[in-house]
């Protein structure tokens, strides 16, 4: 079964189609009567927002530091430890400025906005940035992740850890440290571009609850943002696909594919919804140009190693698996299944090397504790 594919911005956001030109998009596209009422905290003003708690760290952390050096940087050292933000990272929700001020952990988006949101209060000049790194897969149930990377820069600051993109000296905020930070290419992206990631993001994790009427308000306000974040559209197809709603996820997806003709992502779930719907003619036609364009599933081998996996099979398996490794080299899920087959192949070593990575790989706090956990029982249970 071909898995629905989403894009979404965790450690890293995708910057597909980023220069395309927005499709034209009918209210047709748009039945707010299938869904409940919006959310809460679903207003731009909302997302980029500062509460009280955040002036007074700006007035004992920041200010004070301002005295002794410049001001961006005041910022950057009150929020960071040895070159290192002391936000911790968790993908498992996309946290808007206040929110991730609060639980002081968030993802790569999060700690955008909430460096924005006081930047702003402290009259910095900012540049959001789209960072030009490869795609990371994730897979989530029947969904599949396909997500990219984004940083924030406080203006022009002349010293140390600088991005000289476009003849402007700059001080990046990221989570990687700042050496590894500024050697990746990026391009400035627009506010409402940020903006439409944020609601995005909250579609995707909505969905993946499945949440479906939180999952369209999320996806509407991310295209009324910008229409021309294609990765919003795809999940308001994805949103109508799981609702069985197959022949508007179609013509979602169309829409896509006018701007877009190459737009894997599209291009898959427009064949599974003909497929879905009956129409296996459409879903043959687009199935040969997926071929013509040569997608394979992010998640094949690992889908197979499974499969060898509850069949005993576990030589075959674990080269199943490491062949997945190879193309998705931080699919957590991956290194754990390995482990378990290098379990049943009788070696413990390598299986204690595989829960280490599937630690190091996992995006989420609950995830890694997890792991921790595993690698406590296979230490015990081998000593």
């Amino acid at each position: 079964m071909r898995r629905i594919l989403l894009t979404l911005v965790l450690l890293n956001l995708l910057s597909a189609c980023s220069s395309v030109r927005p499709p034209v998009l009918s209210s047709e596209l748009f039945q707010d009567q299938w869904y409940g009422p919006r959310p809460a905290l679903i207003s731009a003003e909302q997302v980029l927002a500062i509460n009280p708690a955040m002036e007074q760290f700006l007035e004992k952390e920041v200010l004070p530091r301002s005295k002794k050096t410049e001001l961006r940087l005041a910022l950057f050292q009150a929020i960071s430890q040895d070159n290192r933000i002391t936000l911790e990272y968790d993908a498992s929700l996309t946290r808007n400025a206040e929110q991730a001020f609060e639980a002081k952990t968030g993802n790569c988006l999060s700690l955008v906005l909430m460096t924005s949101a006081l930047a702003k209060k402290l009259g910095l000049q900012v540049d959001y940035r789209n960072v030009m790194v490869d795609t990371l897969w994730l897979q989530a149930d029947q969904l599949v992740l396909a997500t990219g990377h984004v940083n924030i820069a406080l203006g022009r600051y002349r010293q140390a850890y600088l991005s000289t993109s476009d003849d402007n000296d700059v001080l990046v905020i990221d989570f990687l440290p700042p050496p590894e930070a500024i050697k990746y290419p990026s391009v400035s992206i627009s506010e409402a571009r940020i903006l439409a990631m944020y609601f995005n993001n909250r579609a995707a994790e909505s969905l993946q609850q499945a949440q479906l009427n939180d999952a369209y308000w999320y996806a509407k306000s991310a295209i009324a943002q910008d229409p021309g974040f294609l990765p919003a559209l795809n999940t308001l197809g994805v949103i109508y696909q799981r609702g069985q709603h197959y022949q508007l996820a179609s013509q979602v997806y169309r829409q896509i594919l006018a701007v877009a003709p190459d737009h894997l992502l599209a291009l898959s779930n427009l064949q599974d919804s003909l497929s879905r719907s009956g129409d296996s003619a459409g879903a043959s036609q687009i199935q040969a140009r997926l071929t013509q364009l040569h997608y394979q599933e992010p998640f094949r081998h690992f889908q197979t190693g499974k499969a060898l996996y509850q069949q005993a099979s576990f030589t075959a398996a674990r080269t199943a698996f490491q062949e997945q490794l190879s193309i998705t080299p931080q699919h957590t899920e991956s290194y754990h299944w390995l482990a378990m087959t290098y379990l049943h192949l009788g070696d413990t070593t390598s299986a204690n090397q595989q829960l280490v990575l599937a630690r190091e790989s996992a995006t989420t706090a609950q995830t890694r504790q997890r792991f921790d956990l595993k690698l406590q029982a296979l230490r015990a249970a081998h000593h």
